[in-house]
């Protein structure tokens, strides 16, 4: 989620983030998205960990029960 908030362009007049939350036939959904910035991010020593985070987590409390899209 914090990548929406990262990439986005906030700068825009039709900027947006947009964060949904959805519990629909016993699932979970999350969906998050927005306008992203055509500038190159703000650079950090230690980034770009945050999605493998992720999946590492998901797999560990959900081995194969859960799915992960990723949209760009």
């Amino acid at each position: 989620m914090e990548n929406a908030f990262k990439h986005a362009d906030t700068q825009s007049e039709n900027a947006f983030i947009s964060i949904v939350v959805e519990l629909s036939n016993g699932y979970f959904i999350l969906s998050v998205s927005n306008k992203m910035s055509n500038q190159n991010p703000l650079k950090k020593d230690s980034s770009g960990i945050g999605v493998s985070s992720l999946e590492k987590r998901l797999k560990y409390l959900y081995e194969d029960r859960y799915k992960l899209q990723k949209v760009l």
